[in-house]
């Protein structure tokens, strides 16, 4: 199966098969039929050699049912009265055995239907062989009319009386695997019949046993070990086509029949001159099929034999070879120059069938003769209006795997032909034609329609297979017919017990492809797999298949999870890649984040990882990411994997990937170069999707790759209409993150978003007003009306419950920084924010107020005591809200991982979770409002209630909080004001204003080096962009003292000699409650900034009077009374 993250994905087995073999492998049982036929006529027809017996006629009909009936077995049906007329029953007997032998197929039904109770097991084996030599009828070998024949065949069989002559057994397995037969009862009577009678068999009866348990799939150790050693015993009296046909049974038998597929071999190697081309290409597909990789000198004899017997080949001949070949990896030139000098000479003599079997040989093999392969479709362009059924079938599937584009005349005449005899179809050709219409592009409406009449009218006679074949199939077109969908559902549903483990699978698999979800089917199918004693017998494929199908269909039951997840833990190791790879993507998508499962998944992948392909590699990381699981400590391999499978991702899977590490915040910069370039490369094939997801990621990960961002801007724009909602918003908010201009690009998404702006989800339209105002729109009309669509969707969702109301608040936070930081937050519209974020509070406060509220995420906090220091103190305690001291070295931000203690520790020691619970949720940030650094020291506010904590928050949004800090700076900042006129903020552009406004206190010097000049500062912020402050002054050419993030390394190093931490510190906090009463706040300078302040030596007495004031310990006084140096002490 493939999954397009988000994929997914397809799966693509073939329904029609043969027990599970996908039709594709071209079976070599198909190309026997014609020498079987003959096996079988020569078995039946011996009886006749011998004389007429009494009470036998020459046909092998019984005349006299006491004369020829063994002991034990009585006349099937005998009646003591005559159904016409009151004759004798032995009389009505006679006439309807004289009929048998005398009807046509079509004649025969009608006979063995009325006068089923007058027919004895010799006629009823009469009459099935008439039915499997007719060819007409061969396809509708699982017909419910051959009931009544069957029913005689089981009395001997079932009672264990066994058939009189072993001539008779060997031609009931003959028919039976000519017509398909599928009845578990009967073929188990087979079976046993075998065992009993395995010492009797001769060369040929051992060679038409062989062949016709291989057609019927009948290959239980007890039996095959019976078989095989009675073939043991008579290998060396063998002829060429025994062998050939033991070999197939060999072949079927996998691993049980490897040491008897040796001994074939050798005995086969001197007698290959003797073989027929059927025999050759025979024994080419039981090598392949269990791929014996010690026979491959056997297979290039097998080869030039068949060159050298060429003339005499038929077109099934050389498809069965080719297809051997294929298997074995083996691609001999001679034999592909053979093949298509061949099919030259004989163009004009080609029947359909051939057509198509060399269509399919070209596909297998990859022959790419595009003059010879448009010659062939030309004829068959010339035929297509008198193909049959079966032809139609295998000429439509051969002409679906060509690698080359085929001729659309043709397929045009093929559907037509398709349509106008689809009620001949059985439901597995019906199931073929449909499939490969689909792979060919090529389902109209006229085509369909005539399927669906001929499957409506036909379906009840659908074995389960053919149900199965034919969902898979209409779920391939996509789905388009739903009424016709939805009937074979039903039809499934009715008789789903009878349903073999693929088949249940293969149903979930159709119904996902198609993203037609029948609860109903989905329940019974979940029942059949949780309840039935096989679960232990589902195969890899078929637990990928059945997982990928409910979490694409979104369909969750506990009790098939559970199982599932047993069935991959107990069977991992037989698990493929591919396996692998799509049941972690299921697993994502429905989140089933079991760890034992997860756990065995990732540990078996990381061992097959050199096996993967691109899309496995995409699916799996993925889903590690989705699932918020890490495998760091493995990720060498994956990447490794993944950049030396770069060419093979497609765009999905380019886009996949990068999103993946960019979740899992795993930045591994040769692996993005490389998915970068690849990306570059496939542009074009890129949908808006994949363009949307590659830039985010690149953007979460900050990495400014100009080439691609500009390669993905043009796609988008040249796209933009194509763009759904979300990637208009992912695409903005990427280009705004990494502040990467794009004016045509926000020009065009500008234009969307207003036209489409009604279609927005809450948070798509706040994080598009986010970015737009990031990159510097200007549209007054956009981004007012972006505003009115988030007040209008957030009310919207909060009254329909839709949206937690936690994401709400977050989507009315961005929009007001955008529309403050874009210029068009009006006074009305800020209060009209302000009111509806307190509603949003309050309401959540009643929410996590109840009992039943959600429990917090266990946070393993770092105890103060491991590291020693001050502590935490409270300033301000007010009911919505408190203002706290954060000494240094403690983290406000849990994702810091610093080393240093949680405040959220302290918060949740000093608040009980039912005083106060919001400090008690990581997902609120513990209530706490702003950041503060790990090094730096100050003031912090924290919300007690979610309304106090959304009232700070809008204040922070909107300049309405004010924080004033002291720092201590590299140089002196010179008086003229020049810093405070724009911002020197890294990636800041003309115009920008300055993050914050400082007065200069005082400039200093170091007392042991007077060159290292330095200036004490007090800084005023209002609003200001993450990270802006610190890069505003290393711009203007004053970093920090001690801080170890923006400062160049010898200048930290020579920084911590006198100073122990960066020198920032909160001193005041401004804001409002929720009352709107101003509040203030004030922190003197902590004891160990003032030590390290009193090391330096002032520049003058301006200066020392401002120092001395800072290290009094007393508190400081608001920003604004705070003067500017005069420059009094420039030359002191």
């Amino acid at each position: 199966m493939a999954w397009n993250g988000s994929t997914g994905s397809s799966w693509t087995g073939s329904w029609w098969s043969h027990s599970g073999t996908q039709w594709d492998a071209k079976e070599e049982w198909d190309a026997k039929e014609e020498y079987h036929t003959d096996v079988a006529s020569t078995d039946v027809a011996s009886s006749s050699t011998l004389g007429h017996q009494p009470g036998r006629s020459s046909d092998g009909a019984c005349l006299d049912g006491d004369a020829s009936r063994p002991r034990g077995v009585p006349v099937v049906g005998a009646s003591s009265k005559c159904l016409r007329r009151g004759g004798s029953s032995r009389q009505m007997s006679d006439r309807v055995r004289r009929q048998l032998g005398q009807c046509e197929a079509d004649q025969i039904l009608k006979v063995a239907g009325r006068c089923a109770g007058h027919v004895d097991v010799s006629g009823a084996v009469a009459a099935l062989q008439t039915l499997a030599r007719d060819t007409s009828f061969k396809t509708n070998g699982k017909d419910r009319r051959i009931e009544g024949i069957l029913q005689i065949l089981r009395k001997p069989l079932l009672s264990g009386h066994g058939f009189a002559d072993i001539r008779q057994f060997t031609s009931v397995a003959w028919a039976l695997a000519r017509l398909h037969v599928s009845d578990g009862p009967l073929l188990d009577g087979l079976e046993q019949e075998a065992m009993a009678r395995s010492p009797e068999f001769s060369c040929q009866e051992l060679s038409s046993i062989s062949w016709a348990f291989t057609r019927l799939d009948i290959a239980s150790p007890a039996v095959i070990e019976k078989l095989f050693k009675q073939a043991a015993a008579k290998l060396s009296e063998l002829s060429p086509s025994q062998l050939a046909s033991l070999s197939c049974l060999a072949a079927r038998a996998q691993d049980a029949g490897e040491n008897l597929m040796e001994m074939i071999a050798a005995n086969s190697k001197p007698l290959l001159p003797e073989f027929t081309p059927r025999d050759l290409s025979s024994l080419a597909w039981a090598v392949a099929s269990l791929r014996a990789s010690s026979e491959e000198q056997l297979m290039e004899q097998l080869a030039d034999e068949a060159i050298a017997k060429v003339k005499d080949a038929s077109s099934m001949d050389f498809a069965n070879m080719a297809w051997a070949l294929a298997e074995m990896s083996m691609e001999p030139d001679h034999y592909t120059v053979a093949v298509q000098a061949e099919v030259k000479k004989k163009m004009r003599e080609l029947s359909s069938q051939d057509l198509s079997h060399w269509l399919w040989a070209f596909a297998k093999v990859g022959i790419q003769g595009d003059e010879l392969l448009e010659a062939l479709c030309s004829d068959a362009i010339g035929k297509a209006s008198t193909l049959t059924a079966p032809d139609l079938c295998s000429l439509l599937w051969s002409i679906s795997k060509q690698p080359a584009s085929v001729d659309g005349v043709l397929v045009d005449a093929l559907a037509q032909r398709t349509a106008a005899i689809a009620s001949q179809f059985s439901g597995q050709q019906l199931a073929q034609a449909m499939s490969a219409f689909s792979r060919l592009q090529k389902v109209d409406a006229p085509l369909l329609e005539a399927v669906s009449a001929a499957v409506r009218a036909n379906l009840r006679d659908f074995t389960p297979a053919d149900v199965a074949g034919l969902a898979w199939s209409l779920a391939q077109t996509g789905g388009e017919d739903r009424p016709l969908m939805q009937a074979v559902c039903s039809e499934a549903k009715r008789r789903l017990n009878a349903f073999s483990l693929h088949e249940l699978t293969g149903m979930a698999s159709a119904c996902a492809t198609a993203s037609h979800l029948d609860r109903g089917l989905m329940q019974s199918i979940a029942a059949e797999l949780v309840h039935g004693s096989s679960i232990a017998q589902l195969s890899p494929q078929d637990v990928s298949k059945v997982t990928w199908a409910c979490s694409k269909l979104m369909y969750m039951d506990e009790r098939l999870t559970a199982v599932l997840s047993e069935a991959c833990v107990t069977h991992i190791a037989e698990f493929q890649p591919a396996h692998l790879a799509n049941i972690l993507w299921s697993c994502a998508k429905i989140t089933n984040k079991s760890e034992q499962l997860i756990d065995a998944l990732c540990g078996t992948s990381m061992g097959l990882i050199e096996d993967f392909n691109g899309q496995n590699l995409a699916n799996t990381v993925w889903a590690i990411a989705t699932l918020n699981f890490t495998v760091t400590e493995k990720m060498e391999a994956f990447i490794t994997q993944t950049i030396k499978k770069i060419k093979e991702f497609g765009p999905q899977g380019l886009a996949n990937t990068s999103w993946a590490f960019a979740k899992m915040e795993q930045k591994f910069d040769e692996l993005m170069d490389a998915i970068a370039e690849e990306a570059k490369a496939k542009a074009n094939e890129f949908e808006p999707q994949n363009l949307s997801n590659t830039a985010w990621a690149f953007a979460t990960l900050r990495i400014e790759s100009q080439d691609l961002m500009m390669t993905i801007s043009e796609k988008v724009i040249a796209k933009v209409n194509k763009c759904s909602c979300r990637d208009i918003a992912s695409t903005s908010w990427a280009f705004a993150r990494i502040h990467m201009p794009n004016p045509e690009l926000v020009t065009a998404m500008s234009g969307v978003a207003l036209q489409r702006v009604s279609e927005f989800e809450a948070k798509g339209l706040s994080n598009t007003a986010w970015a737009l105002a990031t990159l510097g729109t200007k549209d007054c009309v956009l981004m007012n009306t972006l505003a009115s669509a988030v007040m209008r969707k957030i009310n919207e969702c909060w009254s329909s419950g839709t949206t937690k109301l936690e994401d709400l608040a977050t989507d009315l936070n961005g929009l007001t920084w955008a529309m403050e930081h874009a210029g068009f937050l009006t006074d009305d519209l800020s209060k009209t924010i302000l009111n509806l974020m307190r509603s949003l509070g309050r309401a959540k406060d009643i929410e996590m107020s109840r009992p039943n509220r959600p429990p917090p995420a266990k946070i393993e906090t770092v105890a103060p005591e491991d590291h020693p220091g001050d502590v935490p103190i409270l300033r301000e305690d007010l009911p919505d809200m408190c203002c706290i001291h954060k000494p240094a070295g403690w983290e406000v931000d849990n994702q810091d991982a610093g080393g240093g203690p949680w405040m959220s520790g302290w918060l949740m020691e000093q608040f009980k979770i039912n005083d106060v619970p919001i400090v008690h949720y990581e997902e609120h940030q513990f209530g706490m409002v702003q950041r503060l650094d790990i090094p730096s020291s100050g003031l912090i506010l924290v919300g007690k209630t979610w309304e106090g904590f959304y009232t700070l928050k809008w204040q922070l949004q909107t300049g309405k909080l004010t924080r004033e800090y002291v720092l201590l700076v590299h140089n002196w900042v010179a008086l003229d004001g020049r810093v405070n006129e724009r911002s020197f903020a890294e990636k800041a552009t003309e115009g920008d204003v300055a993050p914050a406004q400082i007065r200069v206190v005082a400039h200093l010097r170091r007392e042991d080096e007077e060159d290292v000049q330095l200036s004490l500062v007090v800084m005023s912020v209002q609003k200001n962009r993450r990270g802006d402050l610190r890069t505003h002054f290393v711009g203007a050419g004053h970093p920090t003292v001690a801080d170890g993030k923006y400062s160049e390394r010898e200048a930290y190093l020579r920084d911590r000699e006198w100073c122990s931490r960066k020198f920032m510190h909160c001193y005041r906090l401004q804001w409002q409650d929720s009352k709107d009463v101003v509040r203030d706040c004030l922190e003197p300078l902590p004891h160990d900034l003032r030590e390290s302040l009193a090391k330096l030596k002032p520049r003058g007495e301006e200066s020392a009077a401002a120092v001395r004031e800072w290290l009094d310990g007393k508190k400081p006084r608001p920003w604004q009374s705070y003067a500017n140096l005069q420059g009094l002490d420039c030359d002191g």
